[in-house]
């Protein structure tokens, strides 16, 4: 009978108001670590999204750059051809097109290429 007592006793205790309060207690934490996993969790993937959003912008800029590389040395190229052509003398490696020439020539290709007259 005395463990039917307590038992009674402890029943009473869990359903009363600081049984409540305990559940409630217990409640409060379990939330807030949840919570605080939740914030980890969420930490971490932002992160990684940062890690990889560099890592993108990086792999971009090498090949914007190299794109630009590309672009100038065709350019220069071409403004050296146009400028062998109108000049009619050819130039070597040694001695390169003045670049009053060379712009000159760069402004006539432009111009070819968007079909305006030279």
């Amino acid at each position: 009978m005395g463990d039917h007592s307590s038992t009674s006793d402890r029943s009473r205790t869990s359903n009363g108001p600081d049984g409540l309060l305990e559940r409630v207690l217990r409640a409060e934490r379990d939330a807030e670590d949840r919570l605080t996993e939740a914030r980890k969790h969420r930490d971490e993937i932002i992160d990684r999204a940062r890690a990889s959003a560099q890592a993108v912008e990086r792999k971009t800029d090498d090949r914007l750059e190299t794109r630009r590389r590309l672009y100038s040395a065709e350019t220069q190229a071409r403004a050296q051809a146009i400028a062998d052509q109108d000049g009619g003398e050819v130039t070597s490696a040694r001695k390169p097109v003045s670049s009053d020439r060379t712009g000159e020539a760069a402004t006539r290709m432009a111009r070819r290429l968007i079909g305006l007259p030279e």
